[in-house]
């Protein structure tokens, strides 16, 4: 017997299931003294006596069957060998023969920005090139997974002693695209027509952008946020298409990824997974006027970065403009799902998945879609350690944001931090490469060609605050232009200190 027979089997077992469960209640209905009168009591028990052995007889006859198709061990059935997605018909997959491929059969987008709107800055976009260089690509290459998409946005423009070397970067990374596009959204690559606007690829293959976008208008699709100077953790992808699985990929799956076999409210499931728990490396040192290394701080979030933000949405949902917030706010707006992920079943409670000729049971899940996730990210299967991760998303702190949020440092600052005054070298020696794939020495090398241009990328950095970057979606704030003001007054006066 086929794969595709033994399937079929399965399906028919769910149908039949369903049927009997479905004229159970058309019983209950009928025999029910109080909605129809009086009746008699033997067409009751009779009836309820041939649903039963006609259930009986159906699962022992499919069990059967099943028990002689599915390949035996020496310790009965082999798992490993029974089909692990039901195949409802004969419809061919239009996308089968794709450059996609994913094992868990949903497609994942990763995307970043770089220099939008802001094509000749040429100091501001070399700072950022090397932050990009030091933290982002190294963690996106070392990822456990390499079945996503990786689209780097930048300006149609960009001058090209920023663009030939993000270009040389990435040009060897088969799942990596370059797009001369100044895209403000992150959400929107499911849209039909979004391959209209694709007119410049700088670097990589636009088959497999094609092959991507068909994709994912017929599957799982998932987006994740990565700022161009902020890493992820090693387990970063495998971790979100496995939990953006759970919750959505097996109703996908039941539906043969078709829309229309999907009950509405189906239809609308989604699931935005968010990190609170972040490692930042800091330009400056709170504790000292005097570093070369700046500093790191682990800490805890009330609410979403927007570094690792990830949103995932079922087959045939085209209204991400529902359920896109600003990173800050999603809490506040969607409840978290259940913790740790795991499944709660209601009491006697089910959710159909709809089909032209099935109908499959499935337990109702409480809190595993529409609502918000942390992200469940365990240590790398090469992990020395047996300890689960602390931190999802490493970011970065310089005078090249344009936000400035916890650049410069205060006193304040230097006093909410001051445990990690003396954590410093341990979590160099054990957190950075090792969760990040980001070398500590990269980071110190890196850090001192910032300082050396400080002067020209702040100026740039100042030219390109609230202008053309505002439409980008970028924070466009008068508190940002003072503290960069201040910091070439600082830069400035140290200067003249150090000539007397």
């Amino acid at each position: 017997m086929t794969s595709l027979e033994i399937r079929e089997l399965l399906l028919n077992l769910l149908s039949l299931r369903n049927d009997i469960h479905l004229l159970r209640h058309d019983l209950n209905q009928l025999t029910d003294p109080v909605a129809e009168g009086q009746q008699d009591s033997t067409i009751s028990e009779s009836a309820s006596t041939l649903a039963l052995d006609r259930e009986r007889a159906v699962s022992n006859a499919l069990v059967q069957e099943l028990q002689k198709a599915i390949p035996q061990t020496d310790g009965g059935i082999d798992i490993d060998a029974r089909p692990t997605t039901a195949t409802i018909g004969e419809e061919e997959d239009p996308i089968q023969n794709s450059l996609w491929k994913n094992q868990y059969d949903i497609v994942h987008v990763i995307t970043s920005r770089f220099m939008i709107y802001q094509p000749d800055l040429v100091h501001l976009g070399k700072a950022r090139l090397d932050l990009f260089r030091t933290f982002t690509l190294p963690s996106i290459q070392k990822q456990t997974t390499k079945e996503f998409l990786w689209i780097i946005y930048t300006d149609p423009n960009l001058n090209p002693l920023l663009r030939e070397p993000l270009v040389e970067l990435v040009k060897d990374e088969p799942n990596v695209l370059v797009l001369g596009m100044n895209r403000a959204r992150f959400d929107d690559f499911r849209n039909k027509t979004w391959m209209e606007d694709v007119h410049t690829v700088f670097s990589g293959s636009h088959e497999l952008l094609k092959d991507y976008h068909a994709a994912a208008q017929q599957r799982v699709f998932v987006n994740s946020r990565v700022d161009a100077d902020d890493a992820v953790y090693l387990n970063f992808c495998s971790s979100v298409q496995q939990q953006t699985a759970k919750a959505l990929g097996e109703t996908a799956r039941l539906a043969n990824y078709n829309p229309s076999n999907l009950f509405p409210r189906q239809q609308q499931e989604f699931l935005i997974i968010c990190s609170k728990k972040n490692l930042e490396w800091g330009y400056f040192n709170p504790w000292s006027n005097h570093t070369k290394r700046g500093h790191l701080y682990g800490h805890y979030t009330e609410s979403c970065v927007s570094a690792g933000l990830s949103y995932a949405y079922q087959v045939g949902f085209d209204s991400p403009d529902r359920v896109n917030r600003p990173h800050h706010k999603l809490n506040r707006v969607f409840r978290g799902c259940s913790e740790g992920g795991s499944v709660q079943y209601h009491n006697d409670t089910h959710r159909m998945v709809k089909n032209t000729t099935h109908f499959a049971i499935l337990p109702d899940l409480r809190r595993t879609t529409n609502c918000l996730a942390q992200f469940d990210l365990q240590q790398p299967p090469s992990s020395s350690s047996g300890q689960n991760y602390a931190y999802a998303t490493f970011r970065s702190r310089t005078p090249t944001s344009n936000g400035m949020a916890n650049v410069l440092p205060t006193q304040e600052m230097a006093q909410e931090r001051i445990q990690w005054k003396s954590q410093q070298s341990q979590a160099w020696d054990t957190i950075v490469e090792h969760d990040f794939g980001v070398l500590p020495q990269d980071i110190w090398k890196m850090r001192q060609r910032l300082e050396d241009n400080m002067v020209m990328l702040v100026q740039d950095s100042l030219h390109g605050q609230c202008g053309t970057t505002h439409k980008a979606g970028f924070s466009c704030k008068d508190s940002s232009k003072k503290q960069l003001r201040e910091l070439l007054l600082r830069i400035h006066e140290e200067g003249t200190s150090s000539t007397h």
